[in-house]
C-alpha cells in the first residue's frame, strides 16, 4: 500500500526540512569546548560556500594578492567550519582575520578533531559539487577569447 500523500504546505515543507537536515553530532574539544556538525549538507550550503570560495578568489585576483595551495586549502577548512558546523558566527568575513582563527584554531589542536567528524559521504557531495563548477568554469574558460587576442582585435 503507498503511503498516503498529503497537501504541500509551509509547514509541512519546514518540518520535513528540519528533520531531513536539522541532526547536528556533538563534537568534544581537547579544550572543553564543544561544537556542533551538520550530518546532512543542505545543496543551498553546499553553493554558499562555492560562492564564498569564489568570492574570495576574486578578491585575492582583483587585489593582487596570491595565497599558496596551502593557505588555499586552509581557506575552504574555514568556509567548511563557517557552513556545515554551529561554529559560524566565530569566522570573519576578512580573508586575513579568517585565517587568522583558523590559525588559532589550528595551534589549539581542535581543526583536525573538528574536520575528522565531519560526515565522508557529505564531504564526498561537496567535493563533487566542486569539481563540477571546477570542469563549467575550465569549460566556459576555453571559450573566451584569450587576452592576445583582444589586444590584436581577433
Amino acid at each position: 500500500m503507498a503511503a498516503k500523500q498529503t497537501k504541500l504546505t509551509v509547514a509541512g515543507i519546514n518540518r520535513k526540512h528540519s528533520k531531513e537536515f536539522g541532526s547536528l553530532k556533538r563534537v568534544e574539544l581537547s579544550t572543553g569546548d564543544y561544537t556542533e556538525i551538520y550530518q546532512r549538507f543542505r545543496k543551498t550550503s553546499i553553493q554558499k560556500l562555492v560562492l564564498d570560495y569564489m568570492d574570495i578568489l576574486n578578491a585575492m585576483k582583483e587585489g593582487g594578492k596570491k595565497l599558496g595551495s596551502g593557505a588555499m586549502v586552509f581557506v575552504y577548512y574555514m568556509l567548511l567550519l563557517k557552513h556545515f558546523t554551529t561554529l559560524s558566527s566565530i569566522i570573519p568575513e576578512d580573508l586575513g582575520q579568517m585565517i587568522g582563527v583558523g590559525e588559532k584554531l589550528l595551534d589549539l589542536g581542535v581543526m583536525e578533531q573538528i574536520l575528522n567528524e565531519f560526515p565522508q559521504l557529505e564531504l564526498e557531495k561537496l567535493n563533487a559539487s566542486i569539481q563540477e563548477v571546477n570542469r563549467n568554469m575550465q569549460a566556459q574558460l576555453e571559450t573566451w577569447p584569450n587576452e592576445k587576442g583582444k589586444e590584436s582585435g581577433q
